[in-house]
Parts: structure tokens; sequence; C-alpha cells
């Protein structure tokens, strides 16, 4: 029996925007929208590729992912939340 394999490895990174769509409940008056600021951040990561045999691979992969948003709560939420 004889098996070969080759892997290859290889790295990633960029920039990202991200940012959301915020609103809190209140009683009587359904969702409020609060306003949002977008937040820069990256994305960096390693990963591999390791055939085993014909079109069966293993490909393991790790990043990092820096991402969110800021909110500016005009109005209390009910129930309260952080």
């Amino acid at each position: 029996m004889h098996v070969y394999s080759q892997a290859e490895f290889g790295v990633f990174a960029g920039p990202q925007i991200t940012d959301a769509a915020y609103s809190t409940p209140e009683i009587n008056l359904g969702k409020t929208k609060q306003e949002t600021e977008i937040k820069y951040g990256f994305q960096a990561g390693a990963m591999a590729r390791i055939q085993f045999e014909g079109k069966l691979f293993f490909s393991p992969a790790v990043f990092y992912s820096m991402k969110g948003f800021k909110v500016k709560l005009t109005r209390p939420s009910f129930p309260p939340d952080s």
C-alpha cells in the first residue's frame, strides 16, 4: 500500500467594516431605532490543505476577526439590558 500526501499552506488578511441595525423595545411604543456608528477592524489567519487520497482533503484553519459597532442610546430599553 502506497500513500502519497501533499500539504499546502496559506495565510490571509484584510480590512473589514461592520455596522448594525439596533433598536430598543418600549412598552406601547413598539421599537425605537438607535443611532449606530461603524467600526473598522481586520481579519487575519492561516490555513492548510492536506490531501489524503484522490479528492479527500483535510483543511484546518485558524483566524482572528475584529468586529463590532458603537451605539448611542437615546432612550432607555425595557427590560433594562446592557
